[in-house]
């Protein structure tokens, strides 16, 4: 079990939406993770059980992530992806997040579009990065793009190649291109110490503007609604369907042509042999009959 003592540094303790993004956060991991403040202890995968903690400004809570993966559950690290890999990644949220929820990304910068009645790994029509200002830039397949996520997805993103065959190839990297292969090489550091994803959560809640003045942060009206980071383009249209097909729909559309001409060929042959063996039957009967 690992635990670790974190202060609520956020002036307006936490709230709805910090805790919604704390609770996406928790279930991304296997372990079990539980917030425990006095004499409370609470299940930090549920939105209700943080609510109820009632966290202020200073308070002084403890983490315990206990499991399989508890050690990554709390660290950030940096890598990098080509722009076609970002692409391969946007590909696999779209086409097997909703088959497996514990695989969801939570992304900010790379944007999606994608139809879920598309043949699955051939679901993105359009994705592109955001940049801060809000402008749209595309994606470059061959240029490094940084990235940070925690140890989970990145290790959950290394092993996307091997456990697809090679037929997906998604490799992160250090700066200068070389694979990643000790993920603790890259683990990001913060006052001399690891980087954990809640610190960093709570870093970036710390930065809201106390509006009304208060004296307690308000959480901006930007994340009051969906900012189209993944759009689902809900459409059976014949065109949109088959628009654009990459490598892997060909792949996928051949495998099942070959499957289908096989299946033919098969029924073709066994029609075949009933009909040759009904003809012998028929044949045998008729010579049976003869004086």
């Amino acid at each position: 079990m690992i635990t670790k003592t974190i202060t609520v540094e956020i002036p307006a303790g936490l709230e709805v939406r910090p805790v919604a993004v704390l609770v996406q956060v928790a279930n991304q991991y296997s372990s079990s993770i539980y917030v425990e403040s006095g004499n409370k202890k609470v299940n930090a995968k549920s939105i209700m059980g943080l609510m109820t903690l009632g966290l202020r400004a200073g308070e002084s809570v403890t983490v315990h992530a206990d499991g399989s993966d508890e050690e990554d559950a709390v660290d950030k690290i940096e890598a990098y992806l080509t722009g076609k890999e970002l692409k391969t990644v946007a590909e696999i949220d779209a086409s097997v997040s909703d088959l497996m929820t514990s695989a969801r990304l939570y992304m900010y910068g790379l944007q999606f579009t994608y139809n879920p009645h598309r043949m699955i790994l051939n679901r993105v029509t359009d994705v592109y990065l955001l940049d801060a200002d809000g402008n749209r830039r595309e994606l470059e397949d061959d240029k490094l793009y940084r990235v940070v996520a925690d140890l989970y997805s990145g290790q959950m993103l290394s092993a996307v190649t091997k456990t697809s065959y090679g037929l997906l190839s998604v490799v992160p990297k250090k700066a200068d291109g070389t694979p990643i292969e000790n993920f603790e090489d890259v683990i990001l550091t913060d006052n001399g110490g690891e980087l954990k994803a809640w610190t960093a959560i709570a870093h970036y809640m710390e930065s809201f503007p106390d509006e009304n003045g208060d004296g307690i942060a308000d959480i901006p009206q930007y994340y009051a609604g969906l900012h189209e980071r993944k759009v689902v383009d809900d459409s059976f249209n014949l065109i949109k369907l088959i628009k654009n097909p990459n490598k892997y729909a060909v792949m996928i559309a051949g495998v099942v042509l070959i499957a289908i001409l096989l299946v033919v060929l098969l029924i073709r042959l066994v029609l075949k042999l009933v009909k040759h063996q009904t003809g012998k039957r028929r044949s045998g009967s008729k010579a049976g009959e003869e004086p």
